[in-house]
């Protein structure tokens, strides 16, 4: 197939699809070119394996021998490390973070956002925290680069240096979303539980819009629960789903949607196609999102293995 065709990528995925049609999902799991084998012993390892390498030839295709990576207990895989039930940034992604300059113009801007979004899930509040770098990326605004802006781009490094670690989602556990609403963004923690502790499995967060930013507090938490529902849907859907809040009207909003508004009724039918349960917890700062947003940090990246990275990547 030409390099270089808009609907290449898709048109390849299809044919993977096709020739591991049946085996996704049972130990194997790909994204175009990039093949990742999964399992808990060596035996079922090398019958995947063997079923994989198997389809490959049928289908006239053929496995890089220097790209293949055998019985390893951690991998790259687009851009992240994962293995041990758990997922991190990758090295050499971190040294681009440790190494980026202070952006001098919009385009410089654009590309640290880059940089930084696609690893969005891994930090707490994202959109809040690079809300005075966003603005910047608009031609409407002036490029002034101060000390909000300096705060918010050294906010972000430190952020994915200290390698915040998520765990792999469990499919046999509860799930657990805590949500958050400010005057200008909305957020949401997606976690399980393992032995008494919530850890993260992924992050989200945006700015809100147009309209949104005329909600009153309410509805600003309504709509943080509906899009956390929505972006965490592809791993939640069908499951159990508990939806932690300290605001008791929340709940009470949810239940009682056909005497509220029309658009807080849409969002009442959106929770239940979920099966979301809303949990009441008092304080500001409930019990389950304070535990969340209290777990211990991991003790980072050793330095001397970003530095590393960076040597490499130069």
């Amino acid at each position: 197939m030409p390099f270089g065709l808009s609907n290449a990528p898709r048109t390849f995925q299809r044919l993977m699809n096709r020739v591991f049609s049946g085996q996704i999902g049972q130990g194997l799991q790909l994204f175009l070119d990039d093949i990742a084998i999964y399992t808990d012993d060596i035996d079922r390892h090398l019958q995947v394996l063997k079923e994989a390498l198997g389809r490959l030839i049928k289908a006239g295709l053929k496995a890089s021998p220097e790209k293949t990576r055998l019985f390893q207990q951690e991998i790259n895989l687009l851009g992240h490390r994962v293995g041990h039930g758990e997922v991190k940034a990758a090295l050499d992604k971190l040294a681009a973070v440790k190494d980026f300059p202070t952006p001098k113009n919009r385009r410089e801007v654009r590309r640290f956002l880059g940089l930084t979004g696609y690893y969005r899930r891994f930090i707490e509040k994202y959109a809040q925290k690079a809300q005075p770098l966003t603005k910047l990326t608009s031609e409407k605004q002036p490029f002034i680069w101060g000390s909000e802006q300096e705060e918010a781009f050294e906010v972000l490094k430190r952020s994915l240096l200290k390698e915040p670690v998520l765990r792999s989602p469990d499919f046999s556990r509860t799930w657990y979303i805590s949500t958050d609403a400010s005057k200008g963004a909305i957020g949401a923690i997606l976690a399980q539980r393992y032995d008494g502790h919530f850890c993260p499995v992924s992050y989200f967060s945006r700015q809100l819009r147009g309209a949104e930013l005329r909600y009153d507090v309410m509805e600003k938490e309504a709509l943080a629960v509906i899009e956390a529902l929505k972006k965490f849907k592809p791993l939640i859907w069908g499951l159990e789903v508990i939806v932690m809040s300290d605001n008791r009207s929340l709940q009470w909003l949810f239940h009682k949607a056909k005497d509220g508004n029309a658009r807080v009724t849409r969002w009442a039918l959106t929770a239940q196609s979920f099966g979301a349960k809303i949990l009441y917890h008092p304080g500001k700062l409930n019990a389950a999102a304070d535990a969340l947003s209290r777990i211990e940090a991991p003790e980072g990246v050793d330095p001397e293995d970003i530095e590393k990275a960076s040597n490499d990547n130069r």
